[in-house]
């Protein structure tokens, strides 16, 4: 079966990540692999028996977890413990070697061995391991260099030197200990939003008993009560109670809506100040929620293009250090120096080289711009999206429901109240729109009483109103029925009222635009996307609503395959954004697909990203984060690098010349923790900021 695990233990760096993917791969049934260093996670797909995954894993020497269960891993206790004690010994050694106290040699040895067998267990076991396995990663390294410095510390110990290498050893372990329990910390951090969503569908339901069980013992038909200020757990229609529900990150409502018998309720919506009780349709994974919150935290995993040219270099990396390391402790012994210097070389060119920074260039980038695209109410189901959005020169916007509020009112009235009355009593039973704003707009005035009305496609409605016909519609209807033309050609949808063969008035109808769609045009604009406004509209009021945002590329009455080749034109650099039914081919041919608002199934399951509350300004701030999500990507990626090919030649003693002294394999261990933690530091200061 398909499925996401956890790594608790085991995955430490970029190795380790193509090690885990090359363990999976020939498991049978597994179809694909994709091991995340960032959220430490491991997504299979394929019919694999998870029994199989996890004993394939288990015997590489990675410990997994069902992401289905909650709460921190364990791991992260056992970090924290381990980077304090392994600080504790390494500091009294390090004092010890650099105040050269005599006679303290065998200390040294003795609290560096501490922390071996101590915080450093699992390091040196796994790292051992895996060499003899033939599938050496950054343990293998670290757990090299530790033995090398303990074991010239131990010569130079019984020698009677008061400065020995064993305080190298402690510093490394205590090095790798604090940077693997800080970069712990500070993913968890930058998940932020992607994490969170996890909490906003309860795990328990309350029965009508009083009993409160997990939802995973819900089955269909199960009733549930949900008390006022309380999230709802399921999705199912309310079976008693009168209330409200909201769930705005959900459905795009920013209004709680009424609810009573028979109204649908969604999992994570917040019920308001009525209880409800609730007949279970669908519980736990299989809610809208959990669907969704899975679509993100899968997206938050994906890798990008980058990310997986990175994943294959890892694979040569350390066996590369290695022959590195050799090479460097065969030259300083040819060159005289002898086995101290030539030790002291290998095992800090071992510690130094640290593949965690590349690792976590990319996909510790992607985890956070997920969470703070989801911060700034942009929800994306589709990793790859990001790079898409960053990448784009073109913006196709649809116009009704996504730069206009998709709800049409009444703007003018010619022939006076008898028009409007006469209509809105016409209209009482269509479900028009149009019919809907008539109806609206008569609120407050004298409605006579009317008939069944009578659809004509394409024209109208009419029924009875007082023994006489009133027929509502277009201006064409009304040509045809001798009436003229609407005062003015000017954008607006105008209906004619005619009563008995006489025309009564007409009424004005307009969609207007959204309060934020300028702010989001000019931010787009300021980006420097090129703009295209595409509509399955008429064209005056497709021209009227590019007019008002000063959009000049126009494309009225598209039908959905105009829209997919107008999208496709764009040759992957096409961003879509809508909000409608015509709007699903477009938005499976864009580079990325936004839907704004709640929107249709079709245009839903058809998105790349989701703005549920419809402001289209969110889309050039989730722009302007997707750019910066790549940047910092590169940035990451570019430090790593160079940090590897600056720390490499020194360890080996290419100083050496010129100062006189080798790289102390401690002063490796700590430079190895700060390239870690300098990407951290760089995607936070560049994601993780503003919250």
């Amino acid at each position: 079966m398909a499925g996401t695990w956890t790594v608790v233990e085991g995955m430490h760096c970029a190795s380790c990540v193509a090690r885990l993917e090359r363990t999976l791969a020939p498991v049978p049934g597994v179809t694909g692999v994709s091991a995340n260093l960032a959220t430490r996670t491991v997504s299979v797909a394929g019919d694999a028996d998870a029994r199989a995954v996890e004993a394939a894993c288990t015997a590489a020497g990675f410990v997994l977890r069902s992401t289905a269960a909650h709460g921190t891993p364990a791991a992260d206790g056992d970090r924290r413990r381990d980077a304090l004690v392994a600080i504790a010994l390494a500091a009294p050694a390090v004092v010890l070697a650099m105040t050269h106290v005599a006679g303290s040699g065998p200390v040294q040895v003795l609290l560096a061995g501490l922390a071996a067998v101590g915080p450093g267990a699992r390091i040196l076991i796994t790292g051992l391991r895996d060499l003899v396995r033939g599938r050496p990663a950054m343990d293998s390294l670290v757990a090299l260099g530790v033995l090398a410095a303990l074991g010239l510390g131990g010569w130079q110990a019984a020698a009677g030197e008061a400065h020995t290498a064993a305080e190298a050893a402690a510093v490394v372990i205590a090095a790798v200990c604090l940077g693997r329990w800080l970069e712990d910390r500070a993913r968890t951090a930058l998940a932020g939003a992607v994490t969170d969503l996890d909490r906003l569908v309860p795990a328990t339901a309350r029965l009508p008993d009083g009993r409160v069980v997990p939802v995973t013992e819900l089955s269909p038909g199960d009733l549930i009560v949900v008390p006022p200020g309380e999230a709802v757990p399921v999705d199912g229609p309310v079976v008693t109670g009168m209330s409200t529900l909201a769930a705005p990150w959900l459905d795009g409502e920013p209004v709680p809506r009424d609810v009573g018998p028979g109204s649908p309720a969604r999992a994570g919506a917040v019920n308001g100040t009525g209880a409800l009780t609730i007949r279970t349709e669908r519980a736990g994974a299989a809610t809208a929620a959990a669907r969704l919150t899975a679509e993100i935290q899968g997206a938050a995993t994906a890798k990008p293009a980058v990310a997986r040219l990175v994943d294959r270099l890892a694979r040569w990396f350390t066996p590369v250090v290695l022959v590195m390391a050799a090479a460097t402790a065969v030259i300083w012994l040819a060159m005289g120096g002898g086995w101290a210097m030539a030790l002291t070389a290998a095992a800090a060119v071992l510690v130094v080289a640290c593949p965690c920074a590349l690792g976590l260039a990319a996909p510790l980038a992607v985890v956070a711009g997920v969470g703070r695209l989801a911060r700034a109410g942009v929800l994306v189901r589709r990793g790859a999206a990001i790079e898409a959005l960053a990448a784009a020169d073109t913006v196709v916007l649809d116009k009704t429901g996504t730069l206009t509020a998709g709800r049409p009112v009444v703007v003018a009235v010619t022939g006076g109240g008898e028009a409007l009355a006469l209509a809105a009593a016409v209209a009482r039973s269509d479900g028009h729109p149009l019919s809907r704003a008539m109806r609206a707009a008569a609120a407050g005035i004298a409605v006579p009483e009317a008939g069944p009305a009578i659809a004509e496609p394409g024209r109208g409605v009419w029924a009875l109103v007082g023994g006489t016909v009133v027929r509502v519609g277009s201006p064409a209807w009304m040509a045809d029925l001798g009436h003229g033309d609407p005062p003015a050609d000017d954008g607006r949808t105008w209906v004619g009222v005619a009563r008995d063969g006489a025309l009564v008035g007409w009424i004005a109808c307009a969609d207007p635009l959204h309060p934020r769609a300028m702010a989001a045009v000019n931010d787009l604009r300021r980006l420097g996307l090129r703009l295209v406004l595409a509509s399955g509209d008429r064209p005056g009021p497709v021209r009227a609503v590019g007019e008002a945002l000063g959009i000049t590329e126009i494309h009225a009455g598209c039908s959905p395959d105009d829209k997919r080749a107008l999208v496709a034109a764009g040759g992957g650099r096409t961003v879509m954004a809508g909000d409608g039914l015509n709007d699903g081919p477009a938005l499976a041919a864009a580079g990325a697909a936004v839907a704004v608002g709640g929107g249709p199934a079709a245009a839903g399951s058809a998105a790349d990203l989701l703005i549920p509350d419809g402001d289209p300004a969110r889309l050039p701030a989730a722009v302007a984060i997707a750019r910066r999500v790549v940047g910092t990507i590169r940035w990451n990626l570019v430090a790593a690098a160079g940090y590897n090919l600056l720390a490499l030649p020194v360890a080996a003693g290419a100083l050496y010349p010129w100062t006189g002294r080798l790289l102390d394999p401690g002063l490796a261990g700590i430079l190895m923790m700060a390239s870690s933690l300098s990407v951290v530091g760089c995607t936070w200061w560049r994601l993780g900021r503003g919250r």
